[in-house]
């Protein structure tokens, strides 16, 4: 009877000590006994590259973490997660809806990396029917303009249009699975959409290019960014070592993007219904993590969100810097 005493005894010693030892160890070792799992949303379209990047490329396991990746078919619904507490993170998201969220329920995430548009890099296209006789921009006047459905897509439309001076026109909103059959049979004679649909017309025989280069660089006359990635303050707060891990990954798949981008598009077709020839000429834009955002990228979000304000897109005027993660943050 002494006996057993003692060896319950010498077990509840041994688990004490392992607790005292355990709970005053590093963030990240308590952070393994926990096992938390990240809840990261995603939406199936080449946007959300950087996530894929760092499945493929195995940039969580690196980090020591392990994740759960939550499909979603609507930004709102995506956005909404965070919203209810039960997602930690999205690669990437419109900002529209990410600074509507705000007006809302302010506090609920920051951001820590932002795609911007270029002439060069950006993921929307202008294309016509192939054979088409419209060969510039002045040639759309009297046309209709297929585009993408919502106030977004309607406004962007509306002021490019403008923008080149063109009068008459009428604006066709499309779900993006009509949009190329509307081009071809001649329901539009134009259209604005985002890829890869553009380029699944051109590489299919439906479509070619209107002159080139980002409607909407041209549409705002700077670079804008329109999406970025977000992590939610809970999951900041909560687990800080996983937060933290989560946002090393983001950083090392956004790098390989931008010093391997032909390479990481290949990647595409391992992760969302897209052909591997399609994924090698989709246009995508320019992605940057938070800590290594310059000036004139800051005031280019800060500009976007004005220029959402400005035209109705977003109710209330938005101060992007309070939304953005603090550079310090990873030190």
């Amino acid at each position: 009877m002494d006996k057993k005493i003692v060896i319950a005894a010498v077990f509840i010693l041994v688990i004490g000590l392992a607790a005292f030892y355990l709970g005053n160890q590093p963030t990240g070792l308590a952070s393994l006994v926990e096992d938390y799992t990240v809840k990261i949303g995603y939406k199936p379209n080449a946007n959300y590259i950087a996530l894929f990047v760092a499945l493929e490329n195995g940039y969580f396991e690196e980090e020591g973490l392990k994740v759960e990746t939550i499909r979603f078919d609507s930004t709102n619904t995506l956005m909404n997660a965070f919203a209810a507490g039960s997602l930690d993170a999205t690669p990437t998201g419109n900002v529209i809806v990410s600074y509507s969220l705000e007006e809302n329920s302010p506090g609920l995430f920051k951001l820590y990396s932002f795609a911007f548009y270029t002439d060069e890099r950006h993921p929307e296209n202008m294309v016509v029917r192939k054979g088409s006789e419209i060969n510039r921009y002045q040639d759309l006047e009297g046309k209709r303009i297929g585009a993408n459905k919502g106030i977004f897509a309607r406004t962007m439309t509306r002021r490019f249009l403008e923008k080149q001076d063109i009068k008459n026109f009428e604006i066709i909103e499309l779900g993006s699975n009509l949009q190329l059959q509307a081009l071809e049979t001649g329901q539009i004679d134009a259209l604005i959409s985002l890829e890869p649909y553009p380029t699944i017309g051109v590489e299919n025989g439906i479509a070619e290019y209107l002159e080139g280069g980002s409607v909407y660089v041209k549409t705002v006359g700077f670079s804008p960014s329109f999406s970025g990635g977000a992590i939610s303050t809970k999951f900041m707060r909560e687990h800080p070592s996983e937060a933290k891990k989560f946002l090393r990954a983001m950083e090392k798949s956004i790098g390989f993007i931008s010093n391997n981008f032909e390479e990481s598009k290949q990647i595409l077709p391992k992760h969302i219904p897209i052909e591997s020839n399609i994924a090698r000429r989709i246009s995508l834009p320019s992605f940057q993590f938070f800590e290594n955002l310059n000036y004139k990228q800051k005031e280019s979000i800060q500009k976007t969100a004005d220029f959402l304000f400005e035209e109705g897109i977003v109710e209330k005027k938005i101060d992007t810097g309070s939304l953005l993660l603090d550079s310090e943050y990873l030190q």
